[in-house]
């Protein structure tokens, strides 16, 4: 049995895409789940699915990264009631249309409201489950470890999105510097970047197949990732497998960052 079955962990943004993915995943693997997201509805759906199929625990909550109460209260009250928490994965985060302008005509108000989700939410979620984390990891709990997800865009700039790159870029750069503070702990902390992947957020684009076809000749392996592909790299992260790793930004892309 995996060593996940040990383990707690809250996803944001657990409710669709890669989040959910991830949590299917985790729960596959034994793991008690928090399931964060503003859309309360689908991650009680989801939450319903997995304790159908026979999850340990999966519990909903609604929760707005924005707002760092609404965070802080999810996580406490998820390791109380799962005895402490040993993960993380930030999956929350969007890509709004007004954001794909030229940048000299880029507005700051989409530009901050990306960033509010997508740098600043993944901030409210790490400052509030680092000390969980490090109290289960001192309690002689499995050593906890972070995932964030970031993009391809972080790490290259795809042209267009200004607040979308920039914020990713930032969480990237975040969690390097969580590694660093955290390693002597005992706590990792590691960032995936997938690139184009079939998610509620990039599912407009796939279904222009012109589009579609033209975002295909930039990717080697010629498609877009499936959620659980880059949902199994998040959880590989999590795993005591993984527990030499940390720091590390890893692109999970069809080797489009290569070329």
């Amino acid at each position: 049995m995996s060593d996940l079955a040990q383990r707690a962990v809250a996803v944001t943004g657990g409710g669709s895409g890669i989040g959910a993915a991830s949590c299917e995943q985790l729960a596959a693997s034994g793991a008690a789940i928090a399931v964060l997201d503003v859309d309360v509805v689908a991650a009680e759906q989801l939450c319903t699915k997995l304790l159908s199929a026979g999850a340990r625990e999966a519990v909903p909550f609604e929760v707005d990264v924005r707002e760092e109460g609404e965070v802080e209260a999810a996580l406490a009250t998820a390791a109380e009631r799962f005895g402490g928490l040993h993960g993380l994965v930030t999956s929350a985060g969007v890509f709004y249309a007004e954001d794909a302008t030229p940048l000299a005509e880029a507005t700051s108000e989409t530009f901050r409201a990306v960033l509010e989700i997508n740098l600043v939410g993944t901030f409210h979620a790490i400052r509030h489950a680092l000390p969980l984390l490090q109290a289960s990891t001192a309690a002689g709990g499995p050593a906890g470890s972070i995932v964030t997800v970031a993009s391809t865009a972080g790490l290259r700039g795809h042209g267009f999105g200004a607040g979308y790159t920039a914020s990713k870029g930032g969480v990237i750069s975040l969690t390097r510097l969580l590694a660093k503070q955290c390693a002597a702990e005992g706590i990792r902390a590691n960032c995936v970047c997938p690139g184009l992947t079939d998610t509620p957020m990039q599912r407009g684009a796939l279904e222009n197949p012109e589009f579609e076809a033209k975002l295909a000749k930039s990717i080697p392996m010629g498609r877009a990732a499936q959620p659980g592909e880059i949902a199994s790299l998040i959880v590989h992260l999590l795993s005591g497998a993984a527990s030499y790793v940390s720091g590390q930004i890893i692109a999970a892309d069809g080797a489009a960052t290569v070329v």
